[in-house]
């Protein structure tokens, strides 16, 4: 919803796998993971009431009980966002499971901001769904594990 971005349902190895591969990431750094509302973000990680859930990307701290893909999580918190797009918010609530995501783009490299140019850097995925990026920056990343909260980026 502010970029292009790849994803692989958090309930699937292989498509994560996939997703570190494309993105020529390495598996020491997670990506985000999209939720569809706070009920599915708390069934991943601790939130207090007065804390948000929203389009920028908050690290909290990773429930116990978690059974995401340890890639995903780093120092105990996994990075949650709830994407400002209707559509994509309704997306994840009928595959009922978080996804794990990341901007269309390779490592080190900017954001890409249009399905012909995803398709060109990515030729082996079968479907772009285009659509608008407003802005063409990713979302902000914030560690809500510390007081105050500490904007990373």
């Amino acid at each position: 919803d502010t970029v292009y971005g790849l994803g692989a349902c958090c309930n699937d190895r292989e498509a994560i796998d996939a997703l570190y591969r494309l993105k020529e990431r390495p598996a020491s750094q997670p990506v985000q993971v999209l939720v569809a509302d706070r009920a599915m973000a708390e069934a991943l990680v601790h939130i207090a009431p007065n804390q948000p859930i929203d389009a920028e990307t908050r690290i909290y701290s990773a429930r116990d009980n978690t059974t995401i893909d340890p890639r995903l999580i780093a120092n105990g918190g996994i990075g949650v966002r709830l994407p400002n797009h209707p559509a994509l918010q309704d997306y994840i609530r009928n595959l009922a499971v978080p996804i794990a995501a990341s901007s269309a783009n390779l490592r080190g490299e900017p954001a890409l901001c249009s399905a012909k140019a995803v398709q060109a850097v990515f030729p082996d995925i079968p479907i772009v769904v285009a659509g608008d990026c407003p802005n063409g920056t990713g979302s902000q990343l914030w560690d809500m594990r510390t007081q105050p909260p500490r904007r990373l980026r």
